[in-house]
């Protein structure tokens, strides 16, 4: 049996940001299902919903963009690699993002 091939930085970089897209792109999705329904609900749990979605939006971000490279710094001491990680989820991200905007704008 041979051993995997693990994934370079780029690579993981690149899914985690993939990860964080689909994450919100579901959100969304979910707003928009929701957003035509009128219920009689007390005023206070919108905000409470809203602020609770925020939470835990921030919550799972986190863990997709920051388990891995912790977890590479913890077990190998390899600071400089996490850090690379990180910073390239952030810019796999914005190129999403960017990507998006051209896609809407044209």
């Amino acid at each position: 049996m041979t051993a995997k091939k693990p994934l370079s930085n780029t690579k993981v970089a690149f899914l985690q940001a993939l990860g964080i897209i689909t994450y919100i792109s579901i959100v969304v999705l979910f707003a928009f299902a929701t957003q035509g329904h009128d219920n009689d609900s007390p005023h206070f749990l919108a905000p409470l919903l809203a602020m609770s979605l925020f939470s835990t939006s921030a919550l799972i971000c986190s863990m997709i963009v920051f388990y891995y490279p912790i977890k590479l710094y913890t077990q190998k001491k390899d600071f400089k690699a996490s850090a690379n990680i990180v910073i390239q989820t952030a810019l796999w991200l914005g190129l999403f993002v960017i990507g998006l905007v051209f896609v809407v704008a044209f």
